[in-house]
């Protein structure tokens, strides 16, 4: 076994050294520009955790909006303290009334905090309200903004997107429906990804469009996921495939 080669090491011990001196030689003579670099480190330290900290500040402020409203228009409706269902009031014309109030609630706290997941959560119930009320577009217009709002590539995106693709459906929009389904489908972190795939293939065969429904298809079934496919997404799968196997010559 070679021994160490100890005058190498010792000569580099001595280098270390000799740099670790002019490192303290250079900092004993340049104390404020060393006292400057550790304040600006400082400084820069505390940026961050006050901009953190403004940034939970308001996020919380948001939600907190738009919990307040949700509240009143339960209590509104007749719920009692604690309830997570809106109980029906007798009355229609008092139920319309009020839900037309928390529309324009719902949209103007999320003018109040755009950008935050509270406003695009106040953004979907402004969407449901409208849909209980039989305005489509308002309810489409909620969803386009909230899938706007909603960073890109989130989950929440994603769900937002499948929510929009939806009522797109329900009015008969059936591009755009199979394009917002497409576009949820192509967002890695959303759980329901290989669905939103499989809806798009659906929706692009009923428009005519079976080579790029088969292709979404392939792409939901390369896909490792949980995701329980509901049954008539898989017979419209096989559908499709076998329509297409038949016109293959």
């Amino acid at each position: 076994m070679a021994r160490p080669d100890t005058k190498q090491a010792t000569e580099t011990l001595q280098e270390v050294n000799s740099v670790f001196d002019r490192i303290a030689e250079w900092v004993a003579t340049n104390p404020a520009l060393v006292m400057s670099a550790i304040g600006g480190v400082l400084a820069l330290a505390a940026i961050v955790g006050v901009a953190d900290w403004r940034s939970r500040a308001t996020a919380n402020q948001a939600a907190a909006s738009v919990a307040a409203v949700q509240a009143e228009y339960f209590a509104a409706m007749g719920a009692t303290p604690g309830s997570v269902e809106v109980p029906e009031p007798a009355n229609p014309e008092a139920v319309q009334g009020i839900r037309e109030e928390y529309v324009q609630r719902f949209l103007e706290v999320a003018d109040e905090h755009s950008g935050s997941v509270a406003s695009i959560s106040a953004l979907m119930e402004a969407a449901t309200l409208s849909e209980q009320l039989g305005d489509s577009e308002g309810a489409l217009s909620a969803l386009e903004r909230a899938s706007e709002e909603a960073r890109s590539g989130s989950a929440l995106r994603g769900l937002v997107l499948e929510r929009l693709a939806q009522s797109y459906e329900d009015n008969g929009k059936d591009r755009e429906a199979a394009g917002a389904y497409e576009q949820a489908g192509e967002i890695t972190s959303l759980p329901s990804r290989k669905i939103a795939l499989m809806n798009a293939g659906r929706v692009w065969a009923r428009v005519g469009d079976d080579a790029h429904a088969l292709e979404l298809f392939d792409q939901a079934e390369a896909l490792e996921s949980d995701a329980a496919v509901p049954d008539h997404l898989t017979f419209r799968m096989q559908e499709v495939r076998a329509r297409a196997a038949t016109a293959t010559p």
